[in-house]
């Protein structure tokens, strides 16, 4: 525990150093402020770049990523590893900031050829038992969670594939090898071109993120997370105006 505190204290302290070293005239900044963040996968793969590029751009700054499941990645604030994090925690740890982002909607779904081997006789209790899904990780609990929803309990057994991959996650659901839950903006183009099947369109998870981050007197820090909910509302709002999705 206490090596932890001296790691958070250690990371707090460079960042206000950058930003006092920064804002000197006498010092020339050519060099990069390094501002490590906690992100989930499906963030990173979808709304997180167009979110965190125009702060970029305008700023000597690159971003050390640690990747985790959203309810997971709010450790690596705790334990001083990042200073900012996107998380589903809903409340703030002393010492932080909070903002709430927004929804992030989530459907199960399979290909064509895997809804007619395993569930065409439905979301069975015996279908789910048997057919092969797939979760980021350990830690990924959103299949169960929609399949709960869905059944009026946790399902007994299953088998699963874990893969932590945005990319390939997709890739196993299209070429029929498994279902997962995928979220809106990833699994909106493959549905509509057929590619995906949704098992279950009335059952949504609606997961809410929230950015954290230390509540430090830093410039850099305060123009990230500014350009990140932004972003974040930006993005999403584009996303259910236009149709924009992400592959």
């Amino acid at each position: 525990i206490a090596g932890k505190k001296i790691l958070r204290l250690h990371n707090q302290v460079n960042r206000l150093e950058d930003d006092f070293q920064r804002s000197r005239e006498d010092v020339p900044t050519e060099s990069f402020s390094s501002i490590p963040i906690g992100i989930n996968a499906d963030s990173l793969a979808t709304w997180f770049f167009g979110a965190v590029q125009p702060f970029l751009e305008e700023n000597q700054a690159v971003l050390h990523l640690m990747v985790e499941d959203q309810e997971e990645t709010h450790r690596f604030l705790k334990e001083g590893k990042v200073l900012g994090c996107v998380s589903t925690r809903s409340v703030p740890m002393q010492g932080c900031n909070m903002h709430y982002l927004g929804d992030v909607s989530y459907g199960l779904f399979c290909s064509p050829d895997f809804y007619e081997r395993w569930f065409a006789a439905g979301l069975t209790h015996e279908a789910i038992r048997r057919a092969p899904m797939i979760n980021f990780n350990h830690k990924d609990h959103l299949n169960r969670k929609i399949l709960t929803r869905i059944l009026g309990h946790s399902p007994e057994s299953f088998f699963s594939f874990y893969v932590p991959s945005f990319e390939l996650f997709l890739d196993f659901i299209k070429n029929g090898l498994a279902y997962g839950a995928m979220p809106e903006q990833q699994s909106k183009v493959p549905l509509d071109r057929g590619i995906i099947h949704d098992l279950a369109p009335e059952h949504r998870e609606h997961v809410s993120l929230y950015w954290h981050c230390w509540n430090l007197d830093s410039d850099l820090l305060r123009r990230l997370s500014k350009e990140l909910i932004q972003g974040f509302s930006t993005i999403h709002k584009r996303v259910q105006k236009d149709g924009e999705k992400y592959e």
